[in-house]
């Protein structure tokens, strides 16, 4: 009886570390990935990506994430993106290693880092990795950004900036995911 009781005290807390584990390394590895694609891109280019994909009010277009970055990821299947009026592209790319690239926006690639498998959560599994780095913030900034999102007002709130906030979070701690990170993985 001790022993199941035991049990039942730490399977839970050693399943929760080893998913944090995972989710912290699969998303370093993409983030990896995506800088190394960028940076291959400045090589190819001769420009800063900054030139190629971040001017304001340019559209980005489905060729320009696989003529700059697609080709630089080792991928399970082709690229199926489809951009529309509001300067964004949505799709699916299929990592080998499962993750998926799901969305690029304006300098914002949005992630899986566990692809088709849930549970397809912002800040559990889905996160956004800013192109450019978004700037150097206090801890407590992202955590509390991470909980909730950016503070906003009713016209200037976006949904993935939560997203960003907890990838920022996982990075500021060293990608690791702490005992008091806001979602529970």
């Amino acid at each position: 009886m001790v022993i199941g009781i035991i049990a039942a005290i730490t399977v839970p807390v050693i399943m929760s570390n080893y998913r944090k584990k995972e989710t912290a390394t699969g998303l370093k590895k993409i983030y990896s990935s995506v800088m190394q694609a960028i940076k291959q891109t400045e090589i190819e280019q001769g420009v800063p990506i900054e030139q190629l994909v971040l001017k304001e009010n340019q559209p980005q277009t489905e060729s320009d994430f696989d003529k700059y970055f697609a080709k630089y990821f080792n991928t399970s299947n082709s690229s199926n993106y489809r951009c529309s009026y509001d300067n964004s592209c949505e799709g699916i790319l299929q990592l080998s290693d499962g993750s998926q690239i799901l969305r690029w926006y304006h300098g914002i690639i949005y992630v899986d880092v566990n692809g088709i498998k849930g549970p397809n959560r912002v800040g559990v599994d889905r996160f956004d990795i800013p192109v450019k780095s978004s700037g150097v913030k206090s801890r407590e900034s992202l955590l509390e950004y991470c909980k909730g999102g950016y503070p906003c007002s009713s016209n200037n709130c976006y949904p993935h900036d939560k997203a960003r906030a907890c990838f920022e979070l996982i990075r500021y701690d060293g990608w690791e995911i702490k005992d008091d990170y806001p979602n529970k993985i």
